[in-house]
């Protein structure tokens, strides 16, 4: 319904639905991540180039298409979504 063409401004507004959009979603999810992963770098938990390597992962870096499948598969998209994540920092930092 956030979506609808019928429903227009009805339920939502625009601002709501880029808001609630995957995007950006998606990029406070990933914001979240970076976060976490600069205090723990600081407090030498992880290295610093995981930390460096996750900062340098943007929303573009996620495939929204495998997102959706593996969603469809365990019913949540945080689990697809750090799969990815650990796709884009490499296999030294995942």
């Amino acid at each position: 319904m956030l979506s609808s063409h019928l429903f227009g401004d009805f339920f939502s507004t625009r601002e709501l639905r880029e808001i609630w959009s995957d995007r950006s979603t998606l990029s406070f999810w990933l914001q979240i991540e970076q976060t976490l992963a600069s205090v723990q770098a600081e407090m030498e938990l992880i290295p610093t180039d995981a930390a460096k390597a996750l900062n340098n992962v943007t929303f573009e870096d996620i495939n929204l298409n495998l997102l959706i499948k593996e969603m469809q598969l365990v019913g949540r998209p945080i689990v697809g979504f750090v799969g990815q994540l650990k796709t884009c920092v490499g296999p030294d930092y995942s």
